[in-house]
């Protein structure tokens, strides 16, 4: 049992670290735009700029895929009679 538990905990761990490298690549690649446009001078301001963008991009996607599951169309949205 506790192979399988070992097993798991492996694949999680992967899992996990694979999203932490996409998301700091993803900064570093972010922070390089805004400073290669010349829209940021300093990269630290270019770093934070960049994580604000993928967090509002983040609540964008979980907003219309978590969003549209919980959707009534009541009265009040144009789906049932007054």
């Amino acid at each position: 049992m506790t192979e399988i538990i070992d097993f798991l905990s492996n694949i999680a761990s992967k899992i996990m670290e694979f999203i932490l490298v996409a998301f700091f690549w993803l900064a570093d690649v972010l922070a390089n735009l805004l400073i290669k446009i010349g829209l940021v001078e300093k990269e630290s301001d270019a770093i934070v700029i960049g994580i604000i963008i993928m967090f509002i991009i983040f609540v964008i996607i979980m907003g219309a895929t978590i969003g549209s599951k919980y959707h009534s169309r009541g009265p009040y949205d144009g789906g049932g009679d007054d």
